[in-house]
């Protein structure tokens, strides 16, 4: 009996061991779903207006979810992110309230990876009454104005005054000022310090984390965007993790020895911006740092933070924000046009998961005791009446 019990237990602990390593594989190898939230176009204030998100797609054929949230709205505007209708469907609605932009973004999801995109749509007035056409004027006919003959005046010959020739002054060149280039000082930074040639992915419970040996640099629910983000940091050589605001960051960026990360990272999910248009708004009752209609971070109360990152923007000249899982995203990361590094990113080894205990063999109950014998009552006695 024991033996059979053992037996069980070692094919229940192979076959959990199994299931654990399809699922995490099965992370790593996931495609990420394609986001398409249709084309920009023109809309009307108080038409409903319609947000086409069918044209997107899953290369692994995996069932998709939606997402529309507003990412930039005109200042005048009272909507919020509840009057976008079927919000969490392929097609949504919003009816524009004034006259603007109305900048919508579109999160796709297959459960392990997303994406996003971003249509604005620009909302004009109903032309209610139009302006008729005027009427031309009929052609008024001219009366021809008489032509007077003038009589000629007597040309006068001048006696000509003889040129003076004035000695030239001679010319005096200024020796230029060289100009000189003020060197911007360092801002006041907080920043640990990354040794990405030791980063690597360990497992803590339910959570996935991006250890580099001296610190836990990130942590992930999602084992494939835990996967990215060490790519991210690897292919880069990010040398320092840095916050404004903390323990809860308002902005989190990464540098490579002092200086922004450059070029592209193959499939990353990226918005780019102008840092010469981007400014710090209080619209809508919270800080923001936007591009026009479009607003790229989000404050809440916190003016003076909104105020530090725009000023980090700016020194590093930082041109894209980039994100590793929308909407709720793991890893945000800026970088900056420019040649990346020719190292190619290689998936990290799968972290092994830790064997599952033995379990304890089962007690073997001690034999039951043997009740001692009923004791023999002694017989009634009967009375006689």
């Amino acid at each position: 009996m024991r033996k059979s019990i053992t037996f069980i237990l070692k094919v229940t602990i192979i076959m959990v061991t199994i299931l654990l390593g399809i699922t995490a594989c099965d992370g790593l190898f996931n495609s990420a779903p394609e986001a398409n939230a249709g084309p920009d176009a023109e809309v009307l204030v108080g038409i409903s207006a319609e947000l086409d998100g069918t044209g997107s797609y899953d290369a692994d054929n995996d069932p998709i979810s939606y997402n529309w949230v507003f990412r930039g709205l005109p200042e005048s505007s009272n909507l919020e992110i509840d009057d976008i209708n079927n919000s969490n469907e392929p097609i949504a609605h919003f009816t524009p309230d004034v006259e603007g932009t109305y900048v919508v973004q579109l999160t796709v999801s297959d459960g392990k990876a997303s994406n996003t995109d971003i249509v604005k749509l620009t909302a004009k007035n109903q032309v209610s009454d139009p302006t008729p056409i005027p009427t031309e004027p009929p052609i008024e006919t001219a009366t021809p104005t008489p032509v007077v003959t003038a009589t000629p005046t007597p040309v006068v010959t001048a006696t000509p005054t003889p040129v003076v020739t004035a000695t030239p002054t001679p010319v005096v060149t200024a020796t230029p000022t060289p100009l000189v280039t003020a060197t911007p000082v360092p801002p006041r930074e907080d920043c640990v310090t990354i040794y990405p040639e030791n980063a690597t992915i360990i497992q803590n419970g339910k959570i996935w984390q991006i250890s580099d040996g001296h610190s836990i640099l990130l942590a992930f629910e999602v084992y494939s965007e835990a996967v990215t983000a060490l790519n991210v940091i690897k292919y880069y050589g990010m040398t320092s993790q840095c916050f404004v605001g903390r323990p809860d960051p308002s902005m989190t960026y990464y540098l490579v020895n002092g200086k922004s990360p450059e070029g592209a990272f193959a499939g990353e999910d990226a918005i780019s911006f102008n840092p010469a248009s981007l400014q710090v708004v209080y619209t809508n009752g919270r800080w923001k740092i936007v591009e026009g209609s479009l607003w790229l971070m989000d404050f809440d109360q916190n003016e003076s933070e909104a105020r530090r990152s725009l000023e980090l923007i700016l020194h590093y000249g930082f041109e894209y924000i980039c994100y590793v899982g929308r909407p709720d995203a793991s890893m945000i990361y800026f970088r900056k046009d420019g040649i990346a590094p020719t190292a190619t990113p290689t998936p990290p080894p799968i972290t092994t998961l830790p064997p599952i205990a033995t379990l304890p063999p089962i007690a073997t109950l001690p034999p039951i005791a043997t009740l001692p014998p009923i004791a023999t009552l002694p017989p009634l006695l009967i009375i006689a009446e």
